[in-house]
């Protein structure tokens, strides 16, 4: 089957960034700068800057100049017009706001002549409906015009029975000589409205309707979106981080040229070997110097070697990715955290800034570990670590970790089926979930507003558990084994062709019976179980490495479960054993999946099978050897590194599908043993790689950092 294009953008109106500018203008004080940007474009403010309810505090102490200033600057097409609303609904909104700007006209002009200001009032309110005449002239009808000249007259007359009120009682007051200025508070009757309401009553309606339809535009929220989209470019790898890139380049340069005491060098030509050094110290400088200015976050002047692109073949469509080509491999031990005795690692991540390694152990214990000290000792910034009675602890196992986005907390399950939410910055615990399963937690996942958290279980299922509430809002059942992995995912897919940019909320789970199911976020119904096994055995013809296949995995439906049973029968992959699946950023609607197999699977969210990577020689292995037992994926998805049951790592190109290094005795080096390597972790931005154990013969826990 041939899956539609998938849309990885979003168009952002030209509007909605002059509207966003003028907002940061306004917000610096420029207003002269802010009313020449809307004069010139026509484009006026999407709502008002500051707290909710400002509006209404104005309008309740009758600060009609402030609110003026607001209603003037403001864009009135943003809060009628939108692409999803009928043309009778959007020319509803559109009289609404309309009668509230003219009924905050009418307002100010009324409470002018109750002050005295009879030729002010006069002034304004001629004024005020030849404005709104002239602005409304293409779009005004011959009702809406004569709707305008009804309210016009309207408070004409409201000014003029004011006037002779007041007259008349001054009158009367100046022949009994009874002068206690009475006259100038009174007003007709249904001067501020209909039923008689007072001055203050109808300011306070209309409060309520101005902060009813003026939304508050949040502070600093150019400076925000600008901070996220760096972030984001860091995550895909589109933004290299070229000085610390450099700074890697240099310890590897300086280990390459320590020379042998020994050398014929060193003992007939001193002098020429530190000319030589420093020559070479000189250039680097000047490198060093260049390569701070390769990058202008203004200018966005990048080398071009900076950028790698990789297409996939997507049915009839092309897929198109952006990496980092100066995201180097992993190839040498640069650290260890040892832990204690009868103590090893269960579940490692990084945190999203780099700030922190995270660990969970066989006693219980969450640890974060400090970059200063290349990850060996603990962070003393955290209070908690220092202090015995305040340390993150589970009673059992920690066997899944998991850290919001913004690194600001953190999630952990346990083999007795807990869960437990902190924050990191305190190590206080904000949620505890008891018996979430009735099985260990083997991953956990946040969704990416860290509202909720996606937890997987021994006991087969996937469950949702919304913090707030702090109970479960669905359950994902349907694998006949324990479910080892899960995760959200955001797809594009069925909205390409839609106005609704919205991305679908997806969630994926992989088990040990050998599936991947793809469930709806929202209905927590099934879209898609896809095995990939039988995808194997539809493509065995893929030669090693660097063919790009484009056929689709088996997908279980109600007509095709027997079919599937009957393969699986005859095929004795079948049913491998389903560990890892890696879902990609850089790439949009697809997804890495490793099994307990020589081979995984670039795979999209509904079946198609995109890349295969393979053992370079699986049949010249032990057997099983070569199967893989652990998997992650680069930052910028331009690597896939692979960790086998034989003790070797493979690292394969994702665009290409080329095995492009392989360390061999990688589990010797990692653990000191030869037991097998159960977990891989990447550092956000640095190629930094992690591997582990938790095989119970190791002496001792140990994590191993490669450089």
């Amino acid at each position: 089957m041939e899956e539609e294009d998938v849309n990885t953008t979003m168009a952002v109106p030209s509007a909605d960034m002059l509207r966003l500018v003028h907002a940061h203008l306004t917000e610096c004080g420029l207003h002269g700068t802010a009313r020449a940007l809307r004069n010139e474009s026509g484009v006026g403010a999407s709502g008002i800057l500051g707290q909710a309810g400002l509006l209404k505090r104005w309008s309740t102490d009758g600060q009609w100049g402030s609110i003026m200033a607001c209603l003037d600057s403001l864009d009135a097409s943003v809060f009628f017009s939108s692409s999803s609303s009928s043309s009778t609904s959007n020319q509803t909104k559109q009289y609404r706001y309309r009668d509230l700007a003219q009924d905050v006209h009418d307002m100010v002009i009324l409470e002018l002549a109750d002050a005295g200001e009879w030729d002010l009032a006069r002034a304004a309110l001629s004024v005020a409906y030849e404005t709104a005449s002239e602005t409304h002239s293409e779009t005004e009808t011959d009702q809406d015009e004569e709707e305008r000249k009804r309210r016009r007259d309207m408070v004409d007359r409201k000014i003029q029975e004011l006037a002779s009120l007041r007259s008349a009682d001054a009158t009367v007051n100046s022949i009994s000589n009874n002068n206690n200025g009475h006259s100038s508070m009174l007003v007709p009757p249904d001067y501020y409205g209909e039923g008689n309401v007072s001055r203050q009553k109808r300011r306070d309606e209309l409060g309520s309707r101005l902060a009813h339809a003026i939304p508050v535009i949040p502070p600093s929220r150019l400076l925000t979106l600008i901070g996220q989209a760096i972030k984001w470019q860091k995550h895909t790898g589109v933004l290299p981080m070229v000085k610390e890139l450099f700074d890697e380049d240099d310890e590897d340069n300086d280990e390459d040229e320590v020379s042998d005491p020994d050398s014929d060098d060193n003992i007939s030509g001193d002098n020429d070997g530190k000319k030589r050094k420093k020559k070479k110290k000189r250039k680097k400088k000047n490198k060093k110097r260049r390569s701070a200015k390769r990058f202008d976050l203004v200018l966005g002047e990048v080398d071009k070697d900076d950028a790698h692109h990789r297409s996939f073949s997507r049915g009839s469509g092309t897929v198109m990715a952006q990496t980092s080509s100066s995201e180097r491999v992993a190839s040498r031990p640069y650290s260890a955290i040892k832990f204690g005795k009868r103590s090893h690692v269960e579940m490692a991540i990084f945190l999203p800034d780099g700030t922190g390694l995270v660990t969970g152990s066989s006693d219980g214990f969450v640890e974060i570990w400090d970059p200063a000290n290349r990850y060996t000792t603990l962070r003393q910034d955290l209070k908690y670590q220092t202090d015995d009675e305040g340390v993150l602890l589970h009673e059992t196992a920690v066997l899944a970790l998991a850290v919001t986005a913004d690194g600001t907390m953190l999630c952990s399950g346990s083999v007795d089926g807990t869960i437990k939410v902190w924050k990191i910055a305190t190590g206080t615990c904000l949620r505890q979930m008891d018996r979430a399963h009735a099985g260990a937690i083997s991953c956990v996942a946040f969704s990416p507003d860290g509202s909720r958290v996606l937890s997987a279980s021994h006991d087969g299922t996937c469950r949702e558990f919304g913090l707030r509430a702090s109970r479960m809002l669905k359950e994902f059942r349907g694998h006949t084994s324990y479910v080892n992995t899960c995760a959200y995912a955001l797809d594009n897919s069925r909205n390409s062709n839609s106005s609704n940019s919205t991305p679908n909320l997806l969630v994926v789970t992989g088990s040990a019976d050998g599936t991947v199911r793809v469930w709806d976020g929202k209905t927590s119904e099934v879209r898609h179980v896809l095995r990939p096994s039988l995808a194997l055995a539809s493509t065995s013809s893929i030669s090693t490495g660097s063919t790009t296949t484009t056929t689709t995995a088996a997908v279980e439906t109600s007509t095709t479960t027997s079919a599937l049973d009957e393969v699986s029968s005859t095929n004795a992959t079948a049913a491998e054993n389903v560990h890892s699946v890696l879902i990609l950023d850089a790439i949009g609607g697809t997804m890495i999946v490793v099994s307990r197999a020589p081979q995984a699977h670039l795979m999209s969210f509904s079946g198609a099978v995109l890349k295969t990577y393979r053992h370079d020689n699986p049949h010249a292995a032990p057997q099983g050897s070569s199967n893989f037992c652990a998997a992650t994926v680069s930052p910028s998805n331009r690597w896939l590194y692979v960790a086998t049951e034989g003790g070797d790592c493979l690292c394969f190109d994702i665009g290409t599908g080329a095995l492009e290094k392989t360390i061999r005795d990688f589990a010797l080096e990692s653990s000191h043993s030869s037991a097998e390597i159960t977990g891989l972790l990447h550092h956000p931005h640095k190629t930094l790689l992690g591997s582990y154990s938790n095989a119970k013969g190791q002496k001792r826990g140990l994590l191993t950092l490669w450089k």
